[in-house]
């Protein structure tokens, strides 16, 4: 056999596996960090409707918009919104300043974004 007749698959579910492994990882160390198992069906039922909001935020741009630099721009800039936002309701229910809170939950969730974003292209 020459090797112009061989043919070798190659795994082609590259960037499926990746989110499958990222989507794993959330999946098993957030609910694996409850604290209370007797509310863990509770707690369970609200970190998956967190995740659905939540991972639609950022992946909604990507869907209406077809440039992926554009679609990039603004995924960043809605979900600095959405955190500023998330912290200032937060810091209403925890009696915290609202403005300082949502600054922090920008800040902090900000840059958890940016070292997952970083990982994920050290990765691919």
């Amino acid at each position: 056999m020459s090797l112009a007749d061989h043919h070798e698959k190659h795994f082609q579910g590259g960037e499926t596996v990746k989110d499958a492994v990222i989507g794993m990882a959330d999946g098993l160390t957030v609910p694996f960090a409850l604290p209370d198992p007797s509310r863990a069906l509770k707690s369970a039922l609200t970190i998956a409707f967190a995740y659905i909001v939540g991972g639609l935020i950022p992946l909604l741009p990507y869907v209406l918009i077809a440039r992926p630099s554009e679609a990039l721009l603004v995924s960043a800039s809605v979900t600095l919104l959405a955190l500023f936002i998330f912290g200032m309701v937060k810091g209403r229910f925890t009696g915290a300043a609202p403005l300082k809170s949502g600054l922090q939950t920008v800040m902090v969730g900000g840059l958890a974004a940016a070292a997952a974003f970083g990982l994920a292209k050290l990765i691919s």
